[in-house]
């Protein structure tokens, strides 16, 4: 994935009080939760894809610009693509109920899922596996800077859009 502005990324230690360590807690381990449903959901998906007559005719067919437009075709119709797996990571983070993740934040989840399961997909990598609890997610990426966000003095969860923005 190449991306045409700078970017650069910057870890920091960071020292927090007994009240932040259990929101970081509860929001990577609900983000594990989250990827790990995401997942089961699109395995669940693709499985029942590959055993249509659509699929299997698309599989068939000589390799060139109609059998791709066809095999699109047939992910988009099971919602195999990446826009369509960060609406099921968005729609099992509001069935949950729970507010430890926020919009951004399910659909960079949704995001990881779609990069694993495409490269399962093309037959680039193996089947994804599920997250454990031991072996977790080390980073929680959102799509715009509005969820959780360090500050130097700080750890704040944000709301509300930034002044002037909106």
């Amino acid at each position: 994935m190449h991306t045409t502005t700078p970017s650069y990324i910057v870890e920091l230690p960071l020292r927090v009080n007994d009240q932040q360590n259990r929101f970081l807690e509860k929001a990577f381990e609900f983000g594990r939760t989250l990827y790990n449903a995401t997942l089961g959901t699109a395995l669940g998906r693709l499985q029942r894809m590959r055993e249509t007559q659509e699929w299997r005719v698309a599989r068939d067919m000589p390799k060139g610009k109609a059998r791709t437009k066809a095999f699109s075709a047939v992910h988009k119709a099971f919602g195999l693509t990446e826009f369509g797996l960060t609406i099921i990571a968005n729609n099992h983070r509001k069935a949950s109920g729970r507010k430890d993740i926020g919009a951004h934040e399910a659909q960079s989840i949704g995001k990881a899922v779609w990069r694993a399961l495409q490269r399962h997909m093309f037959r680039k990598a193996g089947r994804p596996r599920f997250k454990t609890f031991w072996r977790g997610l080390n980073s929680i990426e959102g799509t715009n800077n509005q969820e959780i966000m360090y500050k130097l003095s700080t750890l704040l969860r944000t709301v509300d859009k930034p002044e002037g923005n909106g």
